[in-house]
């Protein structure tokens, strides 16, 4: 079963990139550089990339770095502010797709009971209609934090 992640997971995810945003400003201050997207040599790189990960994935090797290098690979190839925006989106998203695998392999680690699904089936409330237990909450790390 997909666990989706919680609203709070998320938040606790996005905290920590607004913190590190705020890094990057008190460091930094406003950044305003050229994009320098855009061309042959980074179109060549996302067609290349793109093939890389279909390969893989035909193979059952795909890695998130195949797949977070076919998006920053796709966005740098983009030259339309419009469409290099849409792209970034993408691959932030991939990036914090990662980042909550990387969590849940982490609660994995800690809660042998439900290896970082945060549910564990409810023997004592069936769908009949599957004939299987319902999910709740894992009791050993509270379906989410972990303990």
């Amino acid at each position: 079963m997909i666990v989706d992640p919680t609203p709070r997971e998320l938040r606790r995810i996005f905290d920590e990139i607004r913190a590190e945003r705020a890094r990057q400003d008190e460091r930094f201050g406003e950044q305003n550089h050229p994009d320098g997207t855009g061309g042959r040599e980074w179109e060549n790189a996302a067609t290349m990339a793109r093939a890389n990960c279909d390969l893989a994935t035909v193979a059952g090797e795909l890695t998130w770095r195949d797949i977070a290098y076919e998006e920053d690979a796709e966005a740098l190839a983009e030259s339309d502010p419009v469409k290099l925006r849409a792209e970034l989106i993408q691959a932030a998203a991939v990036k914090v797709a990662w980042i909550e695998h990387l969590d849940r392999r982490a609660l994995a680690a800690r809660c042998q009971r439900c290896k970082g699904q945060k549910i564990v089936p409810d023997f004592t409330n069936w769908d009949t209609d599957h004939a299987e237990p319902l999910p709740k909450p894992c009791p050993d790390c509270q379906g989410g934090d972990g303990g």
